[in-house]
């Protein structure tokens, strides 16, 4: 008697490795095919399904077509493999290739041949790459993908394919893929507890009771158990996190609408609320707002029109980190992060946005380019800066992608100076690294986080809640002391120094506003000047320059 499905299963769980599985699935309801015929499929038990899928696309002729068999059969016989790498060559091949060649027309024929979809996407890429070498413009790497494409799961495939959750496993992906949206309608159905006007969600006015759930994307450190448990305690809402290395990874992510909430900072803010990617939030919902510095209520990267897409979080400046015994005597400016005496011990951010650090330096070492913005450059202002950053290319040890991967590079002795945030400091302190951070003479960029909302949250009362517990001042100063950064909350000062002496002026959170005001924090680059031109850079020149300087 042939084996049933469950027992089939059973072999195949012990010695089969999938591409892509869940286990649990597949052993409670998985299925074993014995046989196929046109569009139908045959399991162990013999009950029949139709291949709606024909197979991976592939199987578009229909299955148990005897005349392919017979045609393969037939090959096996005569010649069953033969490369065609360089010296070799095989007749059945060759007529393929004819074949296609008269069916395609006279625009079309060459042929390339591929065992699958994945190796097909591989090979374009690679075939791309190849002809603008031979063009003599090697620079032109960058593919462009849409988010929801998939492409296939061999590591060139996967990186372009725009389905996040292929990624995670296996990163960090092939660079110079690009992801843009998909061509489809706007849809939205609203969860239950708030409402939607006819052109998609409106302002969130009120809070029904949790959903129980909660996924969220936030930078590496947001959401501690210290403050987590709590809020799971008290709220009954589980929270699940996707830590972020990147503003455009956390974009991205936000995009595919299977996250409620995301830390975005200002590079990223502005790109959810254009995008339609995030609901509007009444301010009103959050008691402690009317605690928050008043540059935090309504700042420009969440708040358009009146409108708040989001609320405030923390803030703090970007650093300059370096190792004590090797970088003597203590540096003063960011000029060190541009001096050959470093190179291959430099490390920055892999981040569009670092752009934008490279300019500030430029704002004072080079007044006459008359950058008064380092997010708002003309096309002279931008390209003084992209030739900096090129230059800086060859001293670079590496581009680090998260807080993480810096912090590696320090402990190991890889790097011994970079731009970081206070966070890679105080882990490095901690684990006992020699280092330390300032901010150098030119001053320095930095992040006001904010927390937005999905626009197709499945959990939208659950991320309100979250937002009114990291909002209360025992929260803000949790945060603030485990990350480095400061508060929005005036009231978490009294409570940092009761966790840790002097903490609260330690992180400025009782600097007087000139302090905030001497930052440039990160917000997306826009056509828009602040002088009232339109002719600066945009965020999509911003991402095509870093590809070209990371070379």
């Amino acid at each position: 008697m042939s084996a049933t499905n469950s027992e089939l299963l059973r072999s195949d769980l012990a010695h089969l490795i999938h591409p892509l599985h869940n286990r649990k699935l597949h052993e409670s309801c998985g299925h074993v095919w014995v046989r196929g015929e046109g569009a139908i499929l045959v399991d162990a038990d013999g009950r029949e399904f139709i291949d709606a899928l024909s197979g991976l696309w592939n199987v578009v002729l229909g299955h148990g077509r005897q005349e392919l068999a017979e045609a393969a059969a037939a090959q096996m016989r005569t010649l069953p493999s033969c490369s065609n790498y360089a010296g070799s060559s095989n007749g059945a091949a060759i007529q393929l290739a004819e074949r296609l060649a008269g069916l395609a027309g006279p625009a079309i024929q060459r042929f390339f041949f591929t065992s699958g979809g994945g190796e097909s996407s591989e090979t374009c890429i690679k075939t791309a790459r190849y002809f603008w070498r031979m063009q003599g413009q090697p620079e032109r790497t960058k593919v462009i993908v849409r988010q929801w494409g998939y492409h296939g799961t061999t590591l060139g495939a996967m990186s372009a394919t725009g389905l996040t959750n292929y990624w995670p496993m296996f990163e960090p992906r092939v660079p110079g893929f690009v992801h843009i949206p998909s061509p489809y309608p706007y849809r939205y159905v609203a969860p239950s507890g708030v409402s939607s006007g006819s052109s998609g969600p409106s302002m969130i006015t009120k809070i029904a009771k949790g959903e129980g759930s909660l996924n969220l994307i936030a930078w590496d450190g947001y959401t501690q158990p210290q403050w987590v448990k709590p809020f799971v305690k008290a709220s009954g809402c589980k929270v699940k996190t996707k830590v972020g290395n990147t503003s455009d990874e956390m974009v991205t992510l936000m995009r595919t609408g299977q996250y409620d909430a995301v830390s975005a900072s200002g590079d990223a803010s502005l790109r959810l609320i254009l995008g339609k990617d995030v609901r509007a939030i009444d301010p009103n919902l959050i008691p402690d707002f009317k605690n928050f510095i008043p540059q935090l209520k309504s700042p420009g990267h969440n708040t358009v029109k009146g409108v708040h897409y989001g609320i405030s979080l923390q803030w703090g400046p970007n650093t300059l980190l370096y190792n004590t015994k090797k970088v003597k005597p203590a540096p003063k400016t960011w000029g060190v992060l541009y001096s050959s005496k470093f190179k291959g011990k430099i490390t920055v951010p892999d981040n569009p946005i670092q752009i934008a650090d490279a300019a500030l330096y430029l704002s004072k070492t080079k007044p006459a380019l008359g950058i008064k913005d380092p997010y708002e450059l003309n096309q002279a202002q931008f390209n003084a800066t992209v030739a900096l950053l090129k230059k800086q290319r060859p001293l670079v040890k590496k581009y680090w992608a998260s807080a993480g991967d810096e912090i590696d590079l320090f402990k190991n002795g890889s790097t011994t100076v970079g731009s970081a945030w206070p966070y890679q400091t105080i882990t490095l302190q901690a684990a006992k690294a020699p280092v330390k951070d300032l901010i150098p003479a030119e001053g320095a960029t930095g992040w006001a986080d904010t927390w937005m909302i999905s626009a197709k949250a499945k959990h939208p009362n659950c991320a309100v809640m979250w937002i009114k517990w990291v909002s209360t001042p025992k929260v803000q100063a949790q945060q603030a002391i485990s990350f480095g950064e400061t508060p929005a909350n005036l009231k978490a000062c009294a409570i940092m120094d009761k966790l840790s002496k002097g903490a609260c002026a330690q992180y400025h959170a009782n600097a007087p506003a000139a302090y905030f005001n001497s930052i440039k924090f990160w917000k997306t680059p826009v056509k828009g000047c602040g002088n009232g031109q339109s002719n600066c850079m945009d965020y999509t020149k911003w991402s095509a320059a870093w590809t070209d300087i990371k070379g």
